[in-house]
C-alpha cells in the first residue's frame, strides 16, 4: 500500500464534493486509521445512487449493500478508486469477504499499518 500525497488525492478526487477532498487531504497529512475512516465514508457516500445519497448509519456491522445502500456499480467504483489511490489490488475473493463497512475499513487499516511498518 502506498500512502497518497495531497496532490495525487486532489487529482483523483476532482469532481468529488469539497468534504471528500478535505478529508482526503487530512488523511494525506496524517495517514492513520482514524483519518482513513472519514475519508472512506466520503468516498462511499459519493458512490451511493443519487436517489439514496445520504449519510448512512456508520456502524461497523453495517452491510455495504443493504444498510449503506451501495449497489454493485458503486462498490466497483469505490474499489477501483481505492485501488488506484492506495496502489493496492483487491481481489474478487477479498471483495466478496468485505460485506460490512467495518470489514472494509479494517482491511484498509491493516494495509495502512503494514505500509507504515516498512
Amino acid at each position: 500500500m502506498k500512502i497518497p500525497d495531497a496532490d495525487f488525492i486532489s487529482q483523483k478526487l476532482a469532481g468529488y464534493p469539497e468534504s471528500a477532498l478535505s478529508s482526503g487531504l487530512v488523511f494525506a497529512n496524517d495517514p492513520k486509521p482514524g483519518t482513513l475512516d472519514p475519508f472512506l465514508r466520503e468516498i462511499i457516500v459519493f458512490h451511493l445512487p443519487s436517489s439514496t445519497r445520504r449519510a448512512p448509519d456508520w456502524l461497523p456491522e453495517a452491510l455495504l449493500k443493504t444498510d449503506v445502500g451501495l449497489d454493485s456499480m458503486g462498490i466497483a467504483e469505490c474499489v477501483f478508486l481505492l485501488e488506484e489511490l492506495f496502489d493496492v489490488s483487491i481481489s474478487n475473493e477479498q471483495l466478496l469477504q468485505l460485506e460490512k463497512y467495518g470489514e472494509l475499513l479494517a482491511y484498509l487499516s491493516s494495509l495502512l499499518t503494514e505500509a507504515a511498518a516498512t
